[in-house]
């Protein structure tokens, strides 16, 4: 397995586990976090959807990630307190692969962040 391969399944590991980790936060009987996953295209997203209060049905997007072909996670999407780049960075991305794309990309090299 060639380098770019091999950081692509790290990464999609990573990923997959700070996403099934937030989704097992508890939500009310009619709401809930769902995984979804695309690991041919390498899109992972939390999505959050159901009834609040019975009176108004919500469907959000949380976090949405894309793990790029040359291996840099594009951070489409954080609707957390989650600080995804330390979190990241603790687990083992090194910070050239953490691009925030919502994060204009002039502005992205002076906080040390990869671009695309």
């Amino acid at each position: 397995m060639d380098m770019p391969n091999r950081k692509i399944k790290k990464y999609e590991q990573i990923l997959l586990g700070i996403l099934n980790e937030t989704a097992a936060f508890p939500t009310s009987t009619d709401t809930k976090y769902v995984v979804l996953t695309d690991k041919v295209k390498h899109f992972y997203q939390l999505l959050y959807f159901g009834w609040e209060n019975d009176k108004q049905f919500s469907h959000q997007i949380i976090m949405n990630f894309h793990i790029q072909e040359n291996g840099k996670i594009a951070v489409l999407e954080n609707k957390t307190e989650i600080p995804l780049d330390i979190e990241l960075l603790k687990l083992g991305v090194e910070m050239q692969d953490i691009v925030p794309l919502f994060i204009p990309e002039k502005e992205r090299i002076y906080w040390g962040y990869g671009t695309v």
